[in-house]
């Protein structure tokens, strides 16, 4: 790609490790001087000068001037440089690369509890999987998108127990709730009036049989699953996102006891019986993390020994060169232990694993909480969303059918409502309100729809049905200044290129932190780039026909770059707005 030559060519020409440069107006890429003023203990500012000073001298293609700037050094793009990006940006894949063809990459994510209504809670592990996802294809993995549903453990014993008790036969998962909540207030309620936990021990036994794979207890756990999962596949349709397999915590019960004594066998030193009660731990602390249990003095397993089983049967069934798993901060300690646990054991996969951890949602009412009631629905949101995505078309939309205004506004706002959750930063915390995230105005993911649906509105008018890159020229508007450096460009056309071209590294980059926020933020960047721009200059009224080609190839480049960074994240644009 054109900004990788360019960088390649700066260290060339400086000796100097050069990055693309956040600084606006200092350069296209800048090198730092400071690290290496320490090492030869001189001013930084002096080692500026003088490898700016060597690198005028040299050949450059790509570079069109180097000047020195209190300890840096800045590279400007040639014309050469600006021709070669913009055609490059042209190109209908333009963003993705190769970096990580051949790889074979597990991505776990979402993995709601059954039982429970899909909610505003569960959309950041799966959107934002959905979206990590995405940008290892867009760099050459072959993906596995997996979907690893709690249905077991405390909880699903509880709704059983409260079906068991009630006699209910409940069809939707919003009964479900219903049963889950009344459960839990009798519990409460037992554990106020005498601390006698009958339904409590009762509780623990259907846990156990759970565990022990009782028939019957099975059989009313896969009627609470069926009737979660009709649920989510609703959820995971209105998100646009998809699995290739979806295996519930239940199926590693079978053998996650003898997992647990294999590590007692492979790892005495940190995998040891305590004398006291019987339970089985494992001692981390001298790698600094904290100990866990991984089965209880009564032989039952917890999900730490659950997820060795899962790890193991991950790489059995696809030999992964990386496996990641999207869960909230709270299980950052847990996976930090799962890992050295699974590292103890030897596993040959060990070190191929990684956690991404996200802050959580929370409500302006406060924490979520299923079992209190403090929810909000997420198609609910996604209604009200798009609803705010109709009433905002307006009168945009008054010749579309209603067909159309209702694929649009569910387009625009289901995309506004992701896109409000994917420019956060993987660890901060989101304090979720309805209204912001419907939003029209200020940074939304309906001002970049909007944008690249203006851009290409803007080249169906013009005429052109294809913008070649062999027939555009460089040349500068009539009576201004032609400068050789910047190939005629004004100052905002420079500006908008330099941005697009940065497009393929900001992929790469993103994909290394797992962060769909950087190419978020440059999204945003770039559409502010494009309507300064288009503000200032006129398109199809440029003062020649050479200037008019070159303008639209910027539109057209500038609408593939924000289409192709949505669809990287998992957000669509609609054909009209």
């Amino acid at each position: 790609m054109a900004l990788q030559k360019f960088l390649g060519e700066c260290e060339k020409i400086s000796g100097l490790k050069a990055q693309a440069n956040a600084r606006e107006g200092r350069g296209l890429a800048s090198a730092n001087c400071f690290e290496l003023s320490r090492e030869q203990k001189k001013d930084p500012r002096e080692i500026a000068e003088i490898a700016a000073g060597k690198a005028s001298k040299r050949k450059k293609t790509l570079v069109g001037g180097v000047a020195a700037d209190n300890g840096y050094v800045n590279f400007f793009p040639s014309k050469k440089f600006f021709e070669l990006a913009l055609k490059q940006a042209l190109r209908k894949k333009f963003g993705e690369n190769a970096e990580l063809i051949g790889q074979k990459i597990v991505v776990e994510y979402s993995s709601p509890n059954v039982g429970k209504p899909f909610h505003i809670g569960h959309i950041r592990s799966t959107i934002l999987g959905d979206a990590i996802k995405r940008l290892l294809e867009a760099s050459g993995a072959k993906v596995i998108s997996f979907n690893y549903p709690g249905d077991s453990g405390t909880q699903v014993a509880k709704l059983v127990l409260a079906l068991e008790l009630k006699k209910a036969t409940p069809k939707n998962e919003r009964q479900l709730l219903k049963l889950y909540q009344w459960i839990h207030k009798q519990l409460e309620k037992e554990r106020a009036q005498n601390g006698v936990l009958k339904l409590g021990e009762k509780v623990r036994e259907v846990s156990d049989a759970i565990e022990a794979q009782d028939a019957k207890t099975l059989g009313t756990v896969e009627k609470i699953r069926e009737i979660s999962f009709r649920s989510f596949e609703k959820s995971y349709k209105k998100l646009g996102v998809k699995f290739d397999e979806v295996t519930g915590e239940s199926k590693f019960f079978a053998n996650a006891k003898q997992k647990a004594l294999e590590a007692k066998a492979l790892a005495p030193q940190f995998v040891q019986t305590d004398p006291k009660d019987g339970t089985l731990v494992l001692k981390l602390e001298e790698f600094s993390i904290p100990n866990n249990i991984l089965l209880r003095s009564n032989g039952t397993t917890l999900y730490i020994t659950r997820d060795v089983g899962l790890a193991d049967y991950k790489w059995e069934k696809y030999a992964f060169d990386k496996s990641i798993t999207v869960t909230a901060s709270e299980q950052n300690t847990h996976f930090k232990q799962l890992f050295k646990l699974l590292e103890l054991m030897k596993r040959p996969y060990a070190l191929k694993l990684a956690h991404v951890g996200f802050g959580l949602i929370t409500l302006e009412s406060g924490k979520i909480s299923s079992r209190e009631g403090n929810l909000v629905y997420l198609d609910e949101v996604l209604k009200e969303a798009s609803e705010s995505a109709l009433a905002q078309i307006g009168e945009r939309g008054a010749g579309y059918s209603p067909a159309e205004r209702k694929k649009i506004s569910s387009i625009v706002g289901v995309g506004s409502t992701k896109f409000g959750f994917l420019r956060v930063s993987n660890e901060k915390n989101i304090l979720f309100n309805p209204s912001k995230a419907v939003s029209f105005t200020g940074d939304t993911g309906a001002y970049l729809q909007y944008t690249a649906v203006r851009a290409k509105s803007l080249l169906e008018k013009s005429g052109v049905k294809k913008i070649k890159p062999s027939e555009l020229k460089f040349i500068g508007e009539k009576g201004a200044d032609n400068d050789r450096v910047n190939g005629g460009l004004n100052e905002e056309e420079k500006k908008l290129v330099e941005k697009i071209s940065l497009f393929p590294s900001i992929v790469s980059q993103a994909t290394r932190h797992y962060s769909p926020h950087i190419v978020c933020e440059y999204l945003l960047k770039l559409a502010a780039a494009f309507n300064e721009f288009y503000a200032k200059h006129s398109v199809l009224d440029a003062d020649s026909e050479d200037k008019k080609k070159l303008r639209l190839a910027l539109v057209a480049a500038t609408a593939n770059v924000i289409e192709n960074g949505l669809k990287i994240i998992g957000v669509s644009v609609p054909k009209k707005m």
